[in-house]
């Protein structure tokens, strides 16, 4: 996992490159590419901020790294090719990075990940398939933008971009999918059942006295409720983002049960479904 290049700590050190002005030349191409929502909720990774403090480290040309427990060797322009990201920041010369007994420059991540990073640095070879949603992660991380905007175009990570934009829309979406996870276990545990029922209601956003008067009729009882949806947001698309997240992410059996509809006069104003976790 390292590059055949001959170590040399005796090179003289690489004079610190002018990063203010490359990262305003690397402006307008990061304009190009689109702010998506993240799992976490976040848009972008924070760039790098580099600081102005007297230089604490000078690197060789081949620098020597422990990621994680896994050593690698590459070169310092291999490390500072992507100018705004953090990698660039960290190896900029400003900033102390510590060193393990052998003298290699220590990073706290994982380092079978790096690997695909480093790929990526040297020649932007892309991992594989299945390595993609992880090494998005890592790549936010790094504040490798390039990386995250070219993993965007690959599944997994393509279809959690869309998810995530979507589930963006929804008020409190990953508590309230906690809410039912908690409610269901809790209940089987209490009645000492392989099977346990949520009650799960999906409001509609509405300000109309007539619309209030419906869902205190009809969907008062409820375990947990989604309130204040959009009208443009289907609820068929939002149930299946909770199954989605329940079962193929999360593992669980579940099935879901639509118990009522609420009605005014030419429209819905809400849902009930019955969420049903079997546990063994």
């Amino acid at each position: 996992m390292s590059e055949n290049v001959p170590d040399n700590h005796d090179a003289p050190a690489v004079p610190d490159p002018d990063t203010r002005g490359a990262a305003e030349n690397s402006q307008s191409e990061r304009s190009n590419m689109t702010d998506v929502p993240l799992n976490n909720g976040s848009i972008r990774p924070p760039r790098y901020e580099y600081l102005d403090e007297e230089c604490h480290d000078k690197f060789p040309d081949v620098v020597n790294l422990n990621v994680g427990g896994v050593h690698f060797t590459t070169l310092l322009t291999t490390l500072r090719s992507q100018k705004d990201s953090m990698l660039a920041g960290m190896f900029s010369g400003r900033h102390k990075i510590q060193k393990d007994e052998d003298g290699r420059y220590f990073i706290d991540r994982d380092g079978a990940l790096f690997t695909y990073i480093l790929a990526w640095l040297r020649a932007e070879q892309m991992p594989p398939r299945g390595a993609a949603r992880r090494l998005y992660s890592e790549a936010q991380h790094y504040g490798l933008l390039t990386l995250m905007a070219a993993l965007q175009n690959v599944q997994p990570v393509a279809s959690d971009v869309v998810k995530a934009q979507f589930v963006s829309k929804v008020p409190n979406y990953k508590e309230l999918l906690e809410q039912i996870i908690m409610v269901g276990r809790e209940r089987a545990k209490l009645d000492m059942r392989r099977q346990s029922r949520v009650l799960v209601t999906f409001h509609y956003l509405n300000d109309g006295p007539q619309v209030k008067m419906h869902m205190i009729c009809e969907l008062a009882r409820h375990d947990v409720g989604f309130l204040n949806l959009p009208q443009t947001l289907d609820v068929t698309n939002l149930l299946s983002s909770i199954e989605f997240d329940l079962v193929k992410e999360r593992g669980f059996n579940v099935s879901a049960t639509l118990l009522d509809t609420c009605k005014g006069i030419g429209y819905i104003c809400g849902y009930k479904y019955d969420l049903t976790f079997t546990w063994w």
